[in-house]
């Protein structure tokens, strides 16, 4: 009897850890994602904070209410699409690697 309930409490420790650690990998994945808005020359995305483009250097106009709005709207739809299922540890870097090793010979 004693080892069963040994048994059941190292699996609701390692269920436990193993939640924490796919929690923490959520949070590492939304840290990532900033706040962007677009340049109105260039198109290329800058932080929303920005005052001037680092592509194109040229000067960002102030933000609209709406503009604003919008922004604060597609940061929080990519902070809900991530999916906790996919993310997995250095995910990234591993399709970096991988694209790397996949240059073809001419």
């Amino acid at each position: 009897m004693f080892w069963v309930i040994l048994i059941i409490i190292l699996i609701c420790v390692v269920a436990s850890t193993a939640n924490n650690s796919k929690r923490a990998l959520v949070e590492v994945e939304q840290r990532k994602v900033k706040k962007l808005r677009s340049c109105p020359v260039c198109a290329e995305k800058v932080q929303i904070e920005a005052i001037i483009c680092r592509f194109c250097r040229e000067d960002l106009p102030l933000l609209t209410d709406a503009e604003r709005e919008e922004v604060e709207e597609n940061y929080l739809a990519e902070i809900e699409a991530l999916d906790p299922d996919r993310i997995s540890r250095g995910s990234s870097f591993a399709r970096k690697a991988k694209n790397k090793s996949d240059w073809r010979k001419i």
